[in-house]
């Protein structure tokens, strides 16, 4: 797992090291056309994933397990992802849990969320980012994920003109003495929104327990 807060320099070295270790690629060198999504979600698209260079905004109370779902789907054939937050609010264990290799992840904690996620782009298959993002640089970043063929997601975000939009409503814990003592799993309602695309019906999901407050 590498951190950092000036992530030019981290980037940097992600460059060279994406360029000498075998099985570890950049977003522009991966040959897989969609991204496989997570099994809960993946059948609510008819290829049963997305293309590479969306954006995705994911948002609701289940927003944080969600999104890191979606990060470690986007990255496991090799490539290099990003977790940009204002703060240090997301676990590195509950990232684990959720299937992201933590060897191959940049932790940038940056005051400035577009320049420093625009650097990840440029060097990372999925950029994951955790703050609110004004408009004028989440269309920026849209087309720099584009242009990248890298994945961005923007978590808890009112951003509607994303390409994929999942909210999720209606949540209910699971688990010993009714979730409270040992929770187990969460039942929920995913509200999936294409861009140009019809809405689509909500869907009830089942997330198992990662470790975290989303």
């Amino acid at each position: 797992m590498a951190s950092g807060s000036d992530p030019a320099r981290v980037l940097n070295g992600v460059d060279g090291l994406a360029s000498g270790v075998p099985g570890v690629f950049k977003a522009s060198t991966l040959t897989e056309r969609l991204i496989r999504l997570p099994e809960e979600v993946a059948e609510v698209f008819p290829e049963l994933g997305v293309a590479r260079g969306r954006t995705i905004s994911c948002f609701g109370g289940s927003a944080v397990s969600l999104g890191l779902r979606l990060l470690a789907s986007a990255c496991h054939t090799g490539g290099w992802c990003a977790i940009v937050s204002s703060t240090r609010s997301i676990n590195p264990a509950a990232a684990r849990e959720a299937g992201v290799a933590l060897e191959r992840t940049l932790w940038i904690t940056a005051e400035d969320l577009g320049s420093a996620t625009a650097l990840c782009l440029d060097s990372c298959a999925a950029v994951l980012v955790h703050g609110e993002v004004v408009l004028r640089d989440a269309r920026r970043l849209q087309a720099r994920a584009n242009t990248c063929s890298s994945t961005l997601i923007l978590l808890n975000s009112d951003y509607t003109q994303a390409d994929i939009v999942f909210e999720t409503t209606n949540e209910r814990w699971e688990g010993l003495l009714s979730g409270y003592g040992h929770l187990i799993h969460r039942d929920l309602e995913l509200h999936v929104r294409v861009r140009h695309a019809a809405p689509m019906s909500p869907k009830r999901l089942r997330l198992h327990h990662v470790s975290i407050h989303s």
